[in-house]
């Protein structure tokens, strides 16, 4: 993933998809209440805890 200039705050439906160096799937969120801010090891992503239980629900799938 390409490191961020600055702090974006997703108000729109989207899909993110994050991939390890081996191609292994690592994030996939589906939300319109994410907040994605630059950091030092990379993008943070942060979600409200209402959406933790439809992430988990997701990465069954992954």
């Amino acid at each position: 993933m390409k490191n961020l200039d600055k702090k974006i705050d997703f108000t729109n439906p989207y899909a993110l998809l994050a991939r390890d160096d081996k191609g292994k799937m690592d994030v996939k969120v589906l939300s319109e209440d994410a907040i994605v801010s630059p950091s030092k090891k990379g993008n943070a992503i942060e979600v409200i805890n209402s959406l933790k239980k439809r992430l988990l629900y997701y990465s069954r799938f992954v």
